[in-house]
């Protein structure tokens, strides 16, 4: 019911006490804390908006660390064309000349919006896609661009596709994993991560991104390391899974 709220309460004629309970309602939902956004509300509506939510600028050379993971990523896609479908050819020249992309600061989708770490702060935490479908890391944005591919297949030319340069937050040892309260119940407990960031960046594909993060400090952890309580927000996650289109 929540979800189709703003629908239910448009299509309804309330006057009085009704209307101002109403009225109190959306003042109150409209904080910035990720869960209680009325986006967040109605973020499985029958039309979730999908897309960057700022105008275009004009394509720019990307700096060296993204283009090599850019060229990392497309030699992953070539890879995989080829052993499944061996009569894929590569496109020889995709690896050459400047690579050009957009940077943005926001994304939006399913109602929810992404950015960059140093645009909004709270919408940068995200749980990433594992190998394993159902499996996630916690990370930080702290790029979003769009960029149009040269190859490495020819079904890949001209595509142009939303990726995320994102920060994994690290993850405990085996030992201090022992410790973790939430772990038994990740899928809806979240887990503990140590506050502090892999060394690496990463690039993630708009699929990989599954939902936002609730990020708190922990106190409570029997070692030295300081640590951070990492919580998904599952509503954009659920849609992905549901909606695999959307991914």
């Amino acid at each position: 019911m929540n979800q189709r709220l703003r629908g239910i309460i448009a299509a309804l004629r309330l006057d009085g006490c009704l209307q101002k309970l109403t009225n109190a309602f959306a003042q109150h939902f409209k904080t910035a804390e990720k869960g209680t956004l009325m986006s967040d509300l109605h973020a499985f509506g029958s039309s979730p908006e999908l897309g960057l939510e700022e105008p275009s600028n004009a394509p720019k050379k990307l700096d060296r660390r993204t283009s090599e993971l850019l060229e990392a990523y497309e030699k992953k896609i070539g890879s995989q064309a080829m052993g499944s479908h061996p009569e894929v050819t590569l496109v020889q020249t995709w690896q050459r000349g400047i690579r050009l992309g957009v940077k943005h600061k926001k994304f939006g989708r399913g109602g929810v919006t992404f950015s960059s770490f140093n645009h909004i702060r709270q919408d940068s935490y995200v749980a990433v896609r594992q190998s394993a479908l159902s499996d996630w890391h916690a990370a930080r944005i702290q790029e979003i661009f769009t960029y149009t591919h040269r190859g490495p297949t020819a079904e890949m030319i001209g595509r142009t596709e939303t990726y995320f340069l994102v920060e994994r937050f690290k993850e405990l040892t085996e030992t201090d994993a022992l410790y973790d309260p939430y772990r038994k119940h990740q899928l809806v407990a979240g887990r503990l991560y140590y506050d502090a960031f892999e060394d690496n960046f990463e690039l993630i594909p708009l699929k990989g991104i599954l939902c936002h993060l609730a990020c708190t400090p922990f106190e409570n952890a029997p070692f030295e390391s300081k640590c951070i309580h990492a919580l998904p927000l599952d509503r954009v996650r659920l849609l992905s899974l549901l909606q695999p289109s959307l991914a």
